[in-house]
């Protein structure tokens, strides 16, 4: 995460739960550490996407969706 925009995380975050996350078989996470040259603001994405997708903001079926036109 030290390198990319927020939106770059944002995006690589939904991507991985759509790619990987079916079946609740993903386990998420930055890696075993968290670097001194990770950017704040990636990191806070990071955590803010996961919620919502907890919540159910972003929603499950577009992931659904997407794999059709892949």
């Amino acid at each position: 995460m030290p390198f990319g925009t927020p939106q770059d995380v944002r995006n690589e975050v939904i991507d991985r739960i759509r790619v990987l996350g079916r079946n609740n078989g993903y386990i998420i996470s930055p890696s075993h550490e968290v670097t001194s040259d990770c950017k704040p603001e990636n990191f806070r994405m990071l955590i803010s996407t996961l919620g919502e997708y907890k919540r159910g903001k972003i929603n499950r079926l577009v992931f659904l969706c997407l794999d059709k036109f892949e």
